[in-house]
């Protein structure tokens, strides 16, 4: 029997210490008015975890970030792709339940995505930084695709490793004000190491037995409460 440290605990404490560190940044020399505003960012964010944490697959947990993500802020999709050997591959967008990989859309989505895996860095077109313009090609090509003024491209990081991509494509006026930008920036090491567990959850058939196990005693059990 393994006495070693168990990765679901390991993971919690990991998501325990990016949310007290996200509090911290985020209230510190801010206006009441501004931390409201992300008070109620980082109150969706922590949502968003137990969503996925309660969700019975990688891709149920993609799909329930991309379309979370759409609906809190207000923008015109969001995408989220999973590392795989090497690369990324495009799970989900939001308000599609399931899309042709080979369709102009979602092909537009994996080369963003693509992009975004091998830059490792938050980026947003039109640029934060102009000298980055050059490195945004899919980017671009994606805001143009979507009829979109703006696009922000968000890498999932679990500890220096990259287990996917967001982007999220929207108006400029409010997908670039700094409100957002902050929320999106703090979300990559919270939804990574969020989405990085069910990934190595997903892919271990006990640990999805348990899951499933768990979920139907958790629902019995709220049945015989009422």
């Amino acid at each position: 029997v393994s006495t070693g440290p168990n990765p679901l605990a390991i993971a919690d404490h990991q998501l325990i210490e990016h949310l007290i560190t996200a509090v911290r940044t985020w209230h510190a020399n801010r206006h009441a008015e501004v931390r409201d505003i992300e008070t109620r960012s980082l109150a969706a964010l922590i949502e968003l975890v137990g969503l996925i944490e309660r969700s019975n697959s990688l891709g149920e947990a993609s799909h329930t970030v991309a379309n979370e993500l759409q609906r809190f802020l207000k923008c015109h999709r969001v995408s989220v792709a999973i590392s795989s050997g090497g690369a990324v591959r495009l799970r989900a967008i939001s308000g599609l339940p399931t899309f042709d990989a080979n369709s102009e859309t979602a092909r537009s989505f994996q080369a963003a995505s693509d992009e975004t895996y091998v830059r490792r860095s938050f980026a947003a077109w039109p640029p934060l930084n102009p000298n980055a313009e050059h490195s945004l090609l899919a980017l671009k090509r994606l805001a143009e695709m979507q009829n979109a003024s703006a696009v922000v491209a968000v890498p999932l990081m679990q500890n220096q490793d990259v287990v996917g991509t967001i982007l999220v494509t929207g108006v400029r006026e409010s997908l670039l004000e700094d409100s957002t930008i902050n929320l999106l920036r703090t979300s990559g090491p919270i939804l990574g190491s969020a989405l990085g567990l069910a990934k190595r959850l997903d892919g271990n058939w006990l640990n999805r037995s348990i899951r499933r196990i768990i979920r139907s005693e958790e629902h019995t059990s709220e049945l015989q409460s009422r």
